[in-house]
């Protein structure tokens, strides 16, 4: 697809290019995210490397850095995207009462992290 957008739309400027990138390669990029939401750096990188060299294809901007690109292009990063949808998504479910109240997180010290879900309650909630 990137290709594709690079062969067609060869001398356009920052501005139609970030629109096209929008509307036909991030929406690619981040199809069925909130069900797959990669969590591994190398997938992660994966998506990220599609939209460095996308950003990379505009007239002028190969000799910057990505993040000053994104700056200058006022695009985000696909992980930062990817949480923000995740804190909407939550906080939709707090807000019209469709959160699982069953499922707590309770502190506990573990290596990684101090939350876990406690398995009595995922069992209990199989038995029903």
């Amino acid at each position: 697809m990137l290709w594709l957008i690079r062969r067609n739309f060869r001398d356009i400027g920052p501005v139609a290019f970030v629109l096209i990138y929008k509307h036909f390669m991030r929406s690619h990029l981040e199809y069925n995210n909130s069900v797959w939401a990669p969590y591994r750096k190398s997938d992660i990188d994966k998506l990220e490397k599609v939209q460095k060299r996308a950003t990379k294809m505009i007239q002028g901007m190969g000799n910057f850095k990505y993040p000053e690109r994104l700056r200058q292009l006022e695009l985000p990063t696909l992980a930062y995207r990817r949480k923000r949808e995740d804190m909407i998504y939550v906080t939709y479910k707090l807000l019209s009462g469709l959160y699982d109240e069953q499922v707590t997180l309770r502190e506990r010290k573990l290596q990684g992290h101090p939350w876990w879900l406690p398995l009595q309650a995922a069992a209990e909630r199989r038995l029903d």
